[in-house]
């Protein structure tokens, strides 16, 4: 992974405890800037499908590698787009946006 990826990833701890709260067998998640797939692999354990949308094709890359690793990749598409754009398209009841703020 790249340093970004590694600064953004969320902790696996709490990228499992987001996924078990908000996510359901039911659902279609869409992780609308999932980097390098932290949360994406999280989601895939617990949705329906995910739906996982970055516009770095590097990280996305890396998020496609990650959720091999973990078995999770014949759940999630992922796509290579900027997501305001894409999102335009979709329907979504449903948003993952996590907001990181750098000092």
């Amino acid at each position: 992974m790249d340093e970004e990826g590694w600064y953004s990833v969320t902790a696996e701890v709490i990228a499992k405890h987001i996924a078990q709260r908000s996510c359901d067998k039911t659902k279609i998640v869409v992780d609308a800037f999932c980097g390098v797939g932290g949360n994406t692999i999280q989601f895939a354990r617990q949705s329906a499908f995910v739906i996982a949308i970055d516009n770095n094709a590097q990280r996305l890359n890396f998020a496609i590698h990650n959720s091999k690793i973990y078995e999770t990749n014949n759940n999630i598409d992922f796509i290579l787009a900027d997501s305001p754009t894409i999102l335009k398209c979709f329907r979504v009841t449903n948003l993952f946006i996590l907001i990181i703020i750098k000092n």
